[in-house]
């Protein structure tokens, strides 16, 4: 046991610098046996060491360090106290040469680890009263399940990023493998349906998510997968479906030719709210011209709203003039949105965004108004101090890793 953990490796040299052996065996105990025993002798180690199987293996490994750095008996807190006095042979006996290596023969180290475990440092600092990972509260998270985009500036991996902008943990499911670049969209292979099928359940049964995000449906199939899955979540998860149709291809045709827009039309009546811009809005109504106006774009909006019996955010970000939102209920009310600063270019990723940070602010408990709010501030913020990166040589994306990119500051 000695040679397999520090701690114990500690407890030897403590021995070798300590009393000799015809001291009680209780006071050459440390607290690095009992961290010793307690990770390799399961049936001698206290309750507190047995922890739940949840617990961090990075908080236990903090434990196991900890006592070989602040034990009292470590060779240097021994060496300062001096070495113990030597006793003197009696006449006519013959002394033992000493040997540097020498050392007294180690104690039981399981019977004095179990003496003293009770009064460890260590065993009372894993107790599950005391441990960090039991005072942390509960996190929020939200799913998102989308394309993958190698550059990181949209899909999955800007959705988890904006995720945890905003305090969210991420959970992700990718939907299709992309071949995407700076310059655009040049093909993608949808997910395996069985594949997908237990990743969306994985991530949905390890912990009910507390807000989805779905992007991409790269297939009919996919989208067929999540009408089966959704309705067990959707009274009591909200949802926000942000429709890919316009910036895809499958088979050198548009997304909106193979068949997905009667599966999209049905998961978004199974959503909180639907994120469409102009073309893809005019898309999902079925209409040849997506609006050219801020006014038509008002109108389709609603009446994507009252078909879908729920909200819908259509963006005006391919309308002349540009930055004019309109928030449509399923009663068929519109709400004309606040126009921010325009963008500083043409941003890759704008829409994951925008709809991503929803996401996160539903999944914190935010109303829908109030998360809709939030998320145009951090977007009309990041326009305005130009929070942008350039990673290849075509449009820019957010600067999600930039320690002074906060979408939120004001």
């Amino acid at each position: 046991m000695t040679g397999t953990s520090p701690s114990s490796s500690t407890t030897t040299s403590s021995s070798t610098t300590s009393a000799p052996s015809h001291r009680p065996m209780a006071k050459k105990t440390s607290p690095p046996n009992a961290a010793s025993a307690s990770t390799t002798s399961p049936s001698k180690s206290s309750p507190a060491t047995e922890a739940s199987p949840t617990t961090s293996s990075r908080w236990t490994a903090a434990r196991s360090r900890s006592p070989s750095t602040t034990s009292s008996s470590s060779p240097a807190n021994s060496s300062s106290k001096g070495p113990p006095p030597t006793p003197q042979p009696t006449a006519g006996a013959t002394a033992p040469a000493p040997s540097p290596s020498a050392s007294p023969p180690s104690p039981n180290p399981s019977a004095d680890c179990a003496s003293e475990s009770p009064k460890s440092p260590t065993a009372t600092s894993s107790s599950p009263s005391e441990d960090p990972t039991m005072h942390a509260p509960p996190s929020r998270k939200a799913l998102s399940i989308a394309g993958t985009d190698p550059l990181g500036g949209a899909g999955i991996l800007a959705d988890a990023a904006t995720f945890r902008r905003e305090g969210v943990e991420a959970l992700a499911v990718p939907t299709a493998l992309v071949v995407q670049d700076s310059h655009g969209v040049h093909s993608f292979r949808p997910a395996h349906g069985p594949t997908f099928h237990g990743m969306t359940r994985a991530a949905l049964q390890d912990g009910t998510p507390d807000a989805i995000k779905i992007g991409m449906v790269a297939s009919p199939a996919i989208a067929r997968r999540l009408l089966r899955i959704l309705p067990r979540y959707a009274p009591n998860t909200p949802a926000v479906l942000d429709p890919v149709l316009a910036g895809g291809t499958l088979d050198g045709r548009p997304l909106a030719r193979h068949g997905l827009v009667p599966t999209l039309l049905r998961l978004g009546a199974l959503t909180s709210l639907v994120t469409p811009n102009a073309p893809e809005l005019a898309a999902l109504l079925g209409e040849l011209h997506p609006p050219r106006s801020p006014e038509t774009l008002e109108k389709m909006g609603a009446a994507l709203a009252r078909r879908l019996d729920t909200a819908v955010l259509a963006k005006g970000g391919h309308v002349d003039p540009p930055g004019h939102d309109f928030l449509a209920s399923p009663d068929g009310r519109t709400q004309a949105l606040p126009s921010g600063p325009a963008p500083p270019c043409d941003i890759h990723g704008t829409g994951c965004f925008l709809s991503s940070t929803i996401t996160a602010r539903l999944a914190l408990g935010d109303p829908l108004d109030a998360a809709i709010a939030h998320a145009r501030n951090a977007l009309h913020l990041a326009f305005r101090n130009a929070d942008i990166v350039r990673i290849g040589s075509g449009r820019p994306q957010f600067a999600f890793a930039r320690p002074d990119a906060d979408p939120n500051r004001d």
